[in-house]
């Protein structure tokens, strides 16, 4: 059997394409009280994010990351779909067989409404041209001249699209084998609201009656008396219609083997929007909730979770159905810091450092953070409100605390030296040291530790600053050092008559006068020692002119020493020289020699010192 072009039309089960007047609000009833969309009630819309359901064998339910915030306004088509971004660009997405998504420049900005129909699709400029794209077998996006300005409303279809001007006045072309563009009288004022079908098209007067016109197989234009008043909005499927009464009430007739047109008891009150698909509905409930009615195949009325609550405008397709949320603020989310002071006595933060984790509910919406002070911040504790805001101008705000520490000890610079060198027994004075803090400047400095400098050794002076956080501290040694050797005074030189070869006894008290020490001052005689005794004459001179005697020199004890008082008669009188040593605890020596002579004679001539002829060590330590 041959197809005729209605039969072949039926098969294909268009979607109604519902008009989008800028989008998410209900369209007036009353020409009088109906906006005219311009760039300035476009900008003021409520922005949100596209979500799809049902068949999406095209992606036509794949939402784009376009979609998925700015967007004002939505339209389904047979297998795709299309959504008008804040800015005035359409977007759109799914099926592209006949270019019907591939979106033309001058759709790309000043657009204001939208419109899809099965394989065309339609945009409303903020001049009030209507463009078209897609789809033309029939002429249905070669846009009159009569709708090239002037327009406030469109709707597509299968092969036909109808304009609303601001007049009030329906004009259509394309397809018009059903009389569909054939506008009547009734529809060429006082219109307010206009939808398309398949073969067949409606529109709302400004009194609140729907009037339809071409095909009426299935009772589609036959209005029943419960739409002849009080409707605020229309939607067209294939072969069936919805309206929407002020009481909030949703009404259906025409076609309906699927029961798309039997409206549930949840679609009887409290809906506020409507949409019309190709075999099923939708309603849009004044808590923000979708409800859906009609062909369940391909889950199109099997409303998902994120539906049913929060939506501000419906779509509904072929088989599937979109739905516009509003754009969720982001949330910030603070969390508590604490920062160190790197340099000076101040730190300045980023936003970055006090976010914890904020986000935006809305996929594919961007945010920036900000602060209501980013310092720089004392030592202490401090609030700051983080602020993000996503690309819309939605933000929220949290508090953190900034804390601020001062991990920074004074520094402690020492006047003079250190290590430091004392001689003893002169006094130490101590050259003392300043502190300074980066917060605090000069601080206080206090000392600990002593230094006797009449005691050689080292000593550690300690010295601490405080900014009352942070406590530094710095050690000077001072060495008591004792360089110097002690002072050791002799007696007179002593003459030993007569050389009488015999011995006389000489102690250290009778040579040395007194010892004294500037750091040992317990030194006394007792610790001057004989460290040895020479002779300028041999023990025993050859012959007797010495008396030929041996041991001229005994040294008893460290203390004590015997000499021979005896010289060679042929000489110049014989000189002993006994060399006395003390030394300190530091080690200091001090020697000095005490001369014992025997003269030659009584004459008063005083021996003379010759070379050393004999020699004598004591073994005192």
């Amino acid at each position: 059997m041959k197809l005729n072009l209605t039969q072949k039309r039926r098969l294909m089960l268009p979607a109604l394409l519902i008009v989008a007047l800028l989008g998410n609000l209900i369209v007036s009833t009353s020409r009088a009280a109906m906006t005219v969309p311009t760039p300035a009630t476009a900008a003021a819309m409520t922005e949100g994010r596209v979500i799809g359901w049902g068949q999406n064998g095209s992606g036509q339910v794949t939402i784009p990351a376009a979609a998925k915030s700015g967007v004002i306004a939505i339209a389904a088509g047979n297998y795709y779909s299309l959504a008008l971004k804040s800015n005035g660009e359409v977007i759109g997405w799914g099926s592209n067989g006949s270019g019907q998504v591939t979106i033309p420049a001058a759709a790309q900005s000043g657009v204001i409404a939208i419109a899809a129909g099965v394989t065309h699709s339609l945009a409303l400029k903020d001049t009030g041209e209507v463009i078209g794209w897609g789809s033309n077998d029939h002429g249905q996006v070669t846009i009159p001249a009569a709708a090239r300005s002037g327009m406030i409303a469109i709707a597509a279809s299968q092969d036909y699209s109808l304009a609303l001007k601001d007049t009030g006045e329906v004009i259509g072309w394309g397809w018009n084998e059903f009389g569909q563009v054939t506008i009547p009288a009734a529809a060429k004022s006082g219109v307010t609201a206009i939808a398309a079908g398949d073969d067949h098209a409606l529109a709302l007067k400004d009194t609140g009656e729907v009037i339809g016109w071409g095909s009426d197989n299935d009772g589609q234009v036959t209005t029943p008396v419960a739409a002849q008043s009080g409707v605020t909005a229309i939607a067209v499927g294939i072969f069936h219609n919805l309206a929407l009464r002020n009481t909030g009430e949703v009404i259906g007739w025409g076609g309906g083997i699927n029961g798309q047109a039997i409206v549930p008891a949840a679609a009887q009150s409290g809906v506020t929007a409507i949409a019309a698909g190709g075999v099923h509905s939708l309603a849009l409930k004044d808590t923000g909730e979708v409800i859906g009615w009609g062909y369940s195949g391909y889950g199109a009325v099997t409303i998902p979770v994120a539906a049913r609550s929060g939506v501000i405008a419906i779509a509904a397709g072929g088989f599937h159905s979109l739905a516009l949320k509003p754009n969720t603020a982001p949330v910030a989310v603070c969390r508590n810091i604490t920062v160190p002071i790197v340099s000076g006595c101040a730190v300045s933060i980023t936003a970055a450092q006090v976010d914890g984790g904020s986000s935006d509910p809305d996929a594919g919406d961007s945010i920036s953070l900000s602060l209501n002070t980013y310092g720089p911040f004392g030592p202490g504790r401090h609030p700051v409100t983080l602020t993000a805001t996503d690309s819309h101008g939605e933000s929220s705000s949290c508090t953190a605390t900034v804390t601020v520490e001062d991990r920074t000890a004074p520094a402690i610079t020492l006047y003079g030296a250190n290590p430091m060198t004392v001689e003893c027994p002169y006094g130490f004075v101590d050259p003392g040291a300043v502190a300074t803090d980066n917060c605090n400047g000069s601080v206080a400095v206090t000392t600990s530790g002593t230094v006797n400098a009449s005691v050689p050794g080292a000593y550690t002076i300690t010295y601490r600053a405080s900014d009352g956080t942070n406590t530094a501290t710095r050690t000077r040694t001072v060495n008591v050092v004792d360089a110097i050797a002690p002072t050791l005074t002799l007696k007179p030189d002593i003459q030993l008559w007569p050389p009488d070869h015999s011995y006389r006894t000489l102690t250290v008290s009778q040579m040395a006068q007194s010892v004294s020490d500037a750091c040992n001052t317990a030194l006394s005689l007792n610790d001057v020692k004989i460290e040895r005794v020479t002779s300028d004459e041999p023990d025993n001179v050859k012959g007797n002119t010495d008396g030929e005697t041996t041991n001229d020199i005994v040294i008893v004890d460290c203390q004590t020493v015997k000499l021979r008082a005896e010289r060679d008669e042929r000489k110049n009188g014989r000189v002993y020289v006994i060399t006395l040593r003390v030394w300190d605890a530091s080690g200091n020596t001090t020697r000095a020699e005490f001369k014992v002579s025997v003269p030659i004679n009584q004459s008063g001539a005083a021996a003379v010192q010759d070379a050393v002829a004999l020699t004598k060590m004591s073994s005192c330590p």
